[in-house]
């Protein structure tokens, strides 16, 4: 008998004999005063049934006395109705008989929920159904994903429906597109146009697309800090908090009209009646141009009196708006301040043994959602052990706390070059543990995940994710909030950060990469086939240059009378990464517009830059790494690291926000030991030409 099991778990499930079987006759019967939405859900689940076995199920309209046998209906009832009583209007009654099934509902959510169910059992049992009665109802009202939209990468809207597609199956009801510069306001069109930014006209088409399905589109515009793109350019850069342009000044009257405009064009253009203003990480808010009205208001009342501004002009459109909750926390006296109809929006995106951010709201009496992480970014493939554990753990303390919802997040720091449908795996366990209450044990949900998101029933795939991700998180790569397996991929090949990674470790990483490109070969949906190969490629050749590079540098050690023959593998290797370049390019092509693409190609462009160097350098019979410098190549969060650097000559130590005071910490004490390094290798040189 098949596992009927292999669905999320529903909250109440009964089996019973016998089995439905469809066949060419099977019908499915709608009511002539049947809702439009009724009617999706109906014609949904043909597609479905069409998809899924190869039979075209008919949508009749009939009358109430239509026969019921080898039919699968759909019953929108009364809320009072006793066998939806208690369940919502996400909630479904699915019964399953010999000869016929019938979805009940008492809202059309419901209904389409239902249908969902009902595909992913004949996912995994086939035309044969077993006989069994599913009752179930989500635990959680809002479970949402947030895309970043705003770090290079802006999705085409094909993809964004087929993306829709894969969260309304498995019942997320709530989507973000993280915004900063990716709108276009027709006119200021000078801050969007050229970054391939969203339409007015492709929000509508994804928005009226969601609403079918159940999903809303909830509007996101970044309305303080994390502004640098619109602050660099020279119509706006007055609107900087510091010179440093990262954060929209609060002194500046003119930052409310801009805020107004941008509201005005954007807010109308979705259904839904909430907008998430996010403002967060404000690291230079009241360091300049505000300097006197935090003399005035204090800094944390100053960063309330925005809020209250921009929650005012969201009013003008019939939006509640959602918030960030990190600078509340450096502020806590602000958290009771916060209005009630504001939802605060707690992130952590590491695994934690517990998330006392959470208590600290309810105690306040504040609405609030928790939003975990994919773990995505800042990495060629997700941390999936620190997602799971991070998603599950932070889910059951919200809930514990009164969390009315959950937002799990895929940021794209630096770039967002990771591929898209790496994150597939943990999107589709937030919605379970959205949906569930965070019920389900990871190894379960593995069982299920591989027929339902993969149509893998071998359990291949899957343990080639986790293959992939226990050496993204190898203690030799793994950094908060990222692995550096990404940085060696970019990393110069001679003095790399990870040129020493111990040759068992490497081995390690080779095998699971090419485990992962054998088992990813066999997918069936092509665009998770080919990232996903492509991403076990690039972790294989990750291996392949940091074998090199530790033996490179093992001969430099022991004196080595010739280094010619590491030039030839690195000219290979030089080949490997030009072609690399060209197919992460069509690969972003497929699903993304091209607009900042170029961010990312300069990653590429920079380390085959640094290949050049290198191999010009040993074929010159160079031997003395004091004759080899890659001091001032910078690439991925180096970056982001040099520009914190220069907000601290900026401000000080002593005015940055303690986040930035905790990472700076680290930071500094890294380039002062590598300054150490640096003058010891120098003193050392100069010592034996002196001798």
């Amino acid at each position: 008998m098949p596992q009927p099991l292999l669905i999320p778990q529903p909250y109440q499930i009964e089996s019973s004999a016998g089995y439905f079987t469809l066949d060419s006759l099977t019908r499915i019967p709608l009511h002539s005063e049947a809702s439009a939405e009724t009617r999706f859900a109906a014609s949904d689940l043909a597609q479905w049934i069409s998809q899924l076995t190869g039979l075209q199920p008919a949508v009749e309209t009939t009358t109430d006395n239509a026969p019921t046998t080898n039919t699968i209906a759909l019953s929108l009832r009364p809320a009072g109705d006793a066998l939806v009583s208690g369940l919502g209007p996400e909630g479904y009654h699915l019964e399953i008989q010999p000869d016929t099934i019938t979805i009940s509902a008492a809202g059309e959510a419901g209904l389409f929920y239902g249908v969902q169910t009902l595909a992913q059992l004949l996912k995994t049992c086939g035309r044969g159904l077993p006989a069994l009665v599913i009752t179930d109802k989500p635990v959680l009202v809002q479970r949402g994903l947030m895309l970043d939209i705003s770090r290079a990468r802006v999705p085409q809207v094909a993809f964004l429906k087929r993306l829709v597609n894969l969260l309304a199956h498995f019942k997320i009801n709530q989507f973000q597109l993280y915004t900063e510069h990716t709108f276009l306001v027709n006119r200021r069109r000078e801050f969007g146009e050229a970054m391939g930014a969203l339409t007015a006209e492709e929000i509508v088409e994804l928005d009226g697309y969601c609403q079918a399905r159940h999903v809303e589109l909830v509007p996101n515009f970044q309305s303080f800090g994390h502004q640098r793109h619109l602050l660099s350019l020279p119509e706006y850069e007055h609107l900087a908090e510091t010179p440093w342009k990262w954060t929209l000044s609060p002194a500046r009257e003119e930052t409310y009209g801009l805020l107004d405009e941008v509201y005005g064009e954007m807010l109308p253009l979705f259904a839904s009646s909430q907008f998430n203003i996010n403002c967060d990480e404000t690291y230079d808010h009241g360091l300049g141009q505000s300097k006197a009205l935090v003399t005035e208001r204090g800094k944390a009342q100053l960063y309330l009196d925005h809020i209250l501004r921009l929650r005012d002009l969201a009013a003008k459109h019939g939006k509640r708006i959602q918030m960030w909750a990190d600078i509340l926390f450096d502020h806590p006296e602000l958290i009771p301040a916060i209005p009630d109809d504001i939802t605060l929006l707690d992130w952590r995106y590491e695994n934690l043994p517990t998330y006392p951010t959470v208590e600290a709201i309810e105690k306040a009496g504040r609405r609030f959602m928790v939003c975990p992480g994919t773990s995505s970014w800042n990495t060629l493939f997700p941390r999936v052990s620190n997602a799971l554990g991070n998603i599950q753990g932070y889910v059951r303390a919200g809930i514990a706390h009164g969390a009315i919802g959950m937002l799990n997040t895929d940021w794209g720091d630096h770039g967002h070059y990771q591929q898209p449908s790496g994150s597939f795996y943990p999107y589709v366990f937030g919605a379970e543990t959205g949906w569930t209450g965070a019920k389900t044990d990871p190894a379960d949900f593995d069982v299920k995940v591989g027929p339902l998101l993969f149509g893998d029933w071998s359990g291949r795939v899957v343990n080639a994710i986790h293959g992939l991700a226990r050496l993204i998180e190898h203690p030799a790569f793994l950094k908060p909030n990222r692995s550096d397996i990404a940085y060696a991929l970019f990393d110069d090949p001679i003095t790399g950060k990870l040129v020493e990674t111990a040759p068992d470790v490497v081995a390690e990483l080779r095998a699971a990469a090419e485990e992962a490109m054998a088992a990813f070969a066999s997918l069936d949906d092509e665009q998770m086939r080919t990232e996903l190969s492509f991403v076990a490629y690039q972790m294989a050749f990750v291996a392949d240059k940091l074998a090199t590079s530790y033996a490179l540098r093992a001969a430099i050690r022991n004196g080595a009378n010739s280094l010619l023959p590491f030039a030839d593998q690195l000219e290979r290797q030089h080949e490997q990464l030009i072609a690399m370049r060209a197919e992460f390019e069509r690969l972003w092509l497929a699903n993304s517009k091209r607009s900042e693409i170029q961010h990312n190609l300069d990653y590429y462009d920079g380390v085959i830059a640094r290949y050049g160097q290198a191999i010009a350098w040993l074929r010159a019979g160079n031997r003395n790494l004091d004759t080899y410098s890659a001091e001032d190549y910078l690439t991925l969060w180096d970056s982001g690291e040099k520009n914190t650097l220069e907000l601290l000559d900026l401000v000080g130590f002593e005015a940055l926000p303690p986040p930035l005071q905790r990472w700076m910490t680290f930071v500094l004490a890294r380039k002062e030991r590598q300054a150490k390094e640096r003058a010891d290798r120098e003193q050392q040189a100069a010592s034996s030409a002196a001798a």
